[in-house]
């Protein structure tokens, strides 16, 4: 996601409360995301990146649909105007080997799993399982040679890895394990991590068909409810 730095402020991990695609008309929002992937990719050639690790930036998006943004410009669409739904596509290609088919799904997950507010293991499992299915059934698998065994190996792993990195924040938020430098998270990395949407329910998650998160097309004003955090004495 290297290409992000050409607009990082479009991008809800780096947004502090304020939306700008709010101001937005879908069609410029989808293009601004979806050419962090082209910038990317241009990015990493001038770095001189190993051709197989550049295969992996716009692999892991594959050919999913911006579906949030193209269902709002469908909606304020004028009678007589046709929307394309290839503006609002990621231009591929589809994971074309094994290891980047799992970078795409763990990117969903990752993503899905910091926006709970409560990362429980059953609200984990849904959402890991939920990004699963939605990836198979938009078919960006097809042309890797995972088998539905690997996929299904994969899926736990990614539930049991997600599982151990948030399971310490239910019940010691701002705590960080004792072999790390320090014990309490700073005021500024709080509100770091604090960014974007967290959602109680894990079905709220905006999840796109493709199996996406697409955090960046959700009004701020209309901000889920979070969870309260739990004091430790």
């Amino acid at each position: 996601d290297i290409g992000k730095t050409a607009a990082p402020e479009h991008f809800v991990e780096n947004q502090h409360g304020r939306n700008p695609h709010d101001r937005l008309k879908p069609t410029q929002s989808a293009k601004i995301i979806v050419s962090h992937v082209t910038y990317g990719v241009k990015l990493a050639k001038e770095m001189g990146l190993p051709p197989r690790i550049i295969d992996f930036i716009p692999q892991h998006h594959g050919t999913r649909t911006l579906h949030y943004f193209l269902r709002k410009a469908q909606m304020e669409a004028r009678a007589d105007e046709e929307i394309s739904e290839n503006d609002f596509r990621y231009p591929g290609p589809k994971p074309q080997f094994k290891e980047s088919a799992i970078m795409m799904i763990a990117d969903s997950c990752e993503a899905a799993a910091r926006s709970l507010s409560e990362p429980t293991p059953e609200n984990i499992r849904f959402i890991v399982t939920k990004i699963v299915d939605a990836i198979i059934s938009d078919d960006q698998l097809d042309e890797c040679d995972l088998t539905l065994r690997e996929l299904t190996q994969i899926r736990e792993s990614m539930i049991k890895s997600l599982d151990s990195i948030y399971h310490a924040r239910i019940d010691y938020p701002g705590y960080i394990p004792p072999n790390s430098i320090r014990t309490l998270i700073s005021a500024a990395e709080e509100d770091a991590e604090d960014r974007g949407i967290h959602y109680k329910n894990p079905a709220d998650i905006p999840i796109s068909k493709g199996g996406e998160v697409e955090d960046e097309a959700i009004d701020r004003s209309h901000q889920p409810e979070k969870a309260e955090a739990k004091t430790v004495k």
